[in-house]
């Protein structure tokens, strides 16, 4: 195969490496990647890119992310899910589904979080995850997380199971045990599902093991944003080369397309367009 997208059904469990590893040995990939980590303990939608396609994901993360968890109540643990120690404990504070639709309510369309230890995010190149394995707790800013959608599923005196459609970067952990904050208790995520990844569902992707050839989606077939421009060979080539290119479009970035293959991400600026990304 030269390059593509995979839909895969992650298993809780399993690292988002641990896959990327995997299809790479079973269909020996030179390069691959995925479009949003999920922790070990979350299952669901992985997008996995192979050889040139990695080179698209930057154009698809921004897209919004829906997710299904289950928060618990009266605990709290060190990471924010099941796979952290309980380092607090306290009495449930009774509430109703009023006030959990009225906390949803306080969360859109965006809020401020602060990342979790237990995360990739970096502090001065080191990943955090890495401080957090030593006991170190390192001082992190506030993040805007944009919230789509907060949607009720169910819940009892010590659960709520939710829904949620959010932006990229937006810690599910850190929402549930805001969510718990918000109504006077303390919360962990029990379980996470992604459902989607912008136009990507779960519902069409397969367990790693399963995937075949055929599974495949082309650079062709996915959901850009992105308007579509068509270029001549002329131009392809200028496009290949980098070269900016007056066109007629008023669009702030464009896709140049070759008798519908993709070649580049161009971008508007003043009276001319600029290459983005090469993805020839």
């Amino acid at each position: 195969m030269e390059e593509g997208i995979i839909l895969v059904n992650k298993e809780s469990g399993r690292t988002s490496r641990f896959v990327d590893n995997y299809l790479s040995k079973k269909f020996r990939f030179l390069k691959c990647g995925h479009l949003g980590t999920l922790d070990p303990f979350a299952e669901g939608l992985l997008v996995i890119a192979f050889n040139k396609a990695t080179k698209v994901l930057p154009f698809l993360q921004n897209e919004p992310k829906e997710y299904l968890a289950t928060l618990t109540l009266g605990s709290k643990t060190s990471s924010g899910d099941l796979d952290g120690e309980i380092i607090e404990r306290r009495e449930i504070k009774e509430f109703k589904k009023e006030n959990i639709l009225a906390v949803f309510s306080s969360f859109a369309p965006s809020y401020f979080q602060i990342p979790p230890m237990a995360s990739a995010l970096k502090k001065d190149g080191v990943p955090l995850y890495r401080y957090y394995r030593k006991s170190m707790t390192i001082e992190r800013k506030p993040r805007e997380a944009k919230i789509y959608k907060l949607e009720l599923c169910s819940f009892s005196k010590s659960e709520i199971v939710f829904k949620s459609s959010v932006g990229s970067g937006t810690y599910i952990r850190t929402l549930a045990e805001d969510i718990a904050e918000r109504l006077g208790n303390l919360g962990y995520l029990k379980s996470l599902k992604r459902l989607k990844i912008g136009a990507f569902d779960v519902s069409k992707s397969k367990r790693m093991e399963d995937i075949k050839e055929e599974d495949v989606l082309k650079i062709e077939e996915l959901p850009f944003a992105l308007p579509k421009f068509e270029i001549d060979e002329t131009m392809t080539e200028k496009a290949k080369n980098g070269c900016k290119m007056k066109l007629d479009s008023e669009a702030p970035e464009l896709l140049l397309t070759h008798k519908g293959k993709i070649i580049a991400v161009y971008e508007r600026r003043e009276d001319l367009y600029c290459s983005k990304r090469g993805l020839f």
